[in-house]
């Protein structure tokens, strides 16, 4: 499986991101439902056609993890804080609507924080299995960018 490991250097903590990108998605809703039941609870599962950049990811992982570690954040759980902290407004139904999984998203970025360099494997497989798409590196990300559906979000 393609994926990037990314050690978080803001917090107190030793922690790590795990970024998993799937392009060709089919599933959208079957994810969307295995979200919405919470068959799927350690990893952020995010609309990739919404994102600009790795670096963009990273901020929002970042600044999710610091808020967890201060006590501020304003979701329930780290992951929801992640996926708050991409948008641009304090609308958490706006934002995570804008960046969480649809009926037709095509791409996927699956996003897990760990505590250790020795992130779960099996896990993320198992996340993998559940994706009728094709892995990709992180480097595709700029190509699966819908540049459009980004100004709409932001502007």
């Amino acid at each position: 499986m393609l994926l990037e490991r990314v050690k978080l250097d803001l917090c107190s903590k030793e922690l790590w991101a795990l970024l998993c990108l799937f392009r060709d998605v089919t599933n959208g809703l079957e994810i969307k439902q295995c979200l919405t039941e919470h068959r799927i609870v350690n990893a952020t599962i995010l609309n990739a056609s919404r994102l600009v950049s790795r670096f963009h990811v990273l901020c929002a992982v970042n600044k999710a993890c610091l808020e967890e570690e201060r006590g501020t954040m304003k979701a329930k759980t780290l992951n929801m804080q992640i996926i708050h902290s991409l948008g641009s407004t304090t609308n958490k139904s706006k934002t995570l609507q804008e960046f969480s999984v649809s009926e037709d998203t095509k791409a996927l970025l699956v996003v897990m924080v760990e505590h250790t360099e020795q992130l779960s494997e099996q896990e993320l497989g198992e996340i993998g299995l559940l994706i009728s798409g094709v892995n990709v590196s992180m480097d595709e990300l700029t190509n699966i960018t819908d540049v459009c559906n980004v100004k709409k979000v932001h502007v």
